[in-house]
């Protein structure tokens, strides 16, 4: 994925959301991050993070550091405690565009 394309997906489908840091408790406001729900065509997604799963894509910017295990998104009325995270690249330069947080949703 270029940047071109990664910069319309957080444009085009982000909300505001609010990341907490499990290390020190420390909220950043980011002004567009995407949520997506684990759809159960994605098996393995599924396996591994149950069909309240969910997808966070963030861009690298927005956000002082990388998120990591046990962080928090707060996304409109819903609390995604990530799991895991996954670098996105841009296709040639290696750049970190943003990040990929697979989690579970609370409400």
């Amino acid at each position: 994925m270029n940047a071109q394309m990664f910069n319309s997906l957080i444009n085009g489908l982000g909300v505001p959301a609010t990341h907490l840091r499990a290390v020190d408790g420390e909220a950043t406001d980011i002004a567009k991050a995407v949520s997506q729900s684990i759809g159960r065509a994605e098996e393995a997604l599924v396996n591994s993070y149950g069909v309240d799963g969910r997808k966070v894509h963030v861009r690298a910017s927005d956000l002082p550091l990388p998120p990591e295990k046990f962080d928090i998104f707060i996304i409109g009325s819903q609390r995604i405690s990530v799991i895991d995270v996954q670098p996105k690249l841009e296709v040639g330069t290696g750049i970190v565009l943003g990040y990929q947080c697979f989690g579970k949703g609370t409400a």
